[in-house]
């Protein structure tokens, strides 16, 4: 199962583009940057909401590389996502340098909602910023 999306997701990644992954999406979208090969893509901002990505459960699992193909990763967490229970994700366990935004307040009752992610102000200027 995990060949078969990873090559779907994959497969939408390509030339100049923008990846958002939430929840487990940012770990699959995080294996697939690390991996892909050199000129399928030019990732202008690789965002992460509400990832697992730093928990101990997870890093083990990753691969360790630099995510050469990524201008910018900026990872966004409602301190209440019970998902994200790491906020920020950082070195010494990931290479990139990482922009946290770790003040995410979801209105909608569901800390880890990606409709709350993507109403925060930070979050949609860090997008917006990508498509200039």
């Amino acid at each position: 199962m995990k060949e078969r999306i990873d090559q779907i997701v994959a497969a939408e990644i390509q030339g100049e583009c923008v990846v958002v992954g939430h929840a487990l999406g940012s770990v699959v979208s995080h294996q697939i940057l690390t991996s892909i090969p050199a000129g399928q893509a030019n990732v202008s901002l690789f965002m992460t909401l509400g990832s697992p990505l730093g928990l101990s459960a997870i890093r083990p699992h990753l691969k360790r590389r630099p995510l050469l193909k990524v201008g910018r990763w900026v990872n966004a967490c409602d301190p209440r996502d019970v998902v994200a229970l790491v906020e920020r994700l950082e070195r010494p366990h990931f290479f990139d340098q990482i922009e946290n935004i770790t003040d995410v307040a979801n209105p909608l009752g569901n800390a880890h909602g990606i409709g709350g992610y993507l109403r925060d102000a930070k979050v949609c200027r860090s997008l917006s910023q990508a498509f200039k």
